[in-house]
């Protein structure tokens, strides 16, 4: 499927680090024109990709790559992801989520 191919060469680009963290990845209309396919596979790859943590949409700002969260090299017994969804109406009205760590 042509929409995991370009998300596996946008994360590629983001593990080699030719696309950094917080970089700005360009439109989806140059993305498509860049990888010879539709503007909806460009979107299904985008969307996949922020789904899974690697990229952050801004609407009206761009789609950049996510800043990976750097845990410590060792004495990690186990991380948890924990939502507050449900807690944080009243502070932004948005889902927020961080890491438990556990030494």
């Amino acid at each position: 499927m042509k929409h995991n191919q370009v998300r596996n060469s946008i994360i590629q680009e983001i593990e080699t680090g030719t696309l950094a963290a917080s970089e700005r990845l360009p439109g989806e209309k140059d993305l498509a024109i860049q990888y010879g396919v539709s503007v909806g596979t460009v979107v299904r790859a985008l969307d996949g990709m922020t789904r899974e943590g690697w990229l952050v949409r801004r609407r009206g700002s761009g789609t950049y790559v996510r800043t990976r969260d750097i845990l410590p090299p060792s004495g990690i017994t186990f991380v948890v992801p924990f939502d507050l969804y449900r807690y944080s109406h009243h502070i932004i009205n948005q889902k927020v989520s961080f890491w438990l760590l556990f030494y």
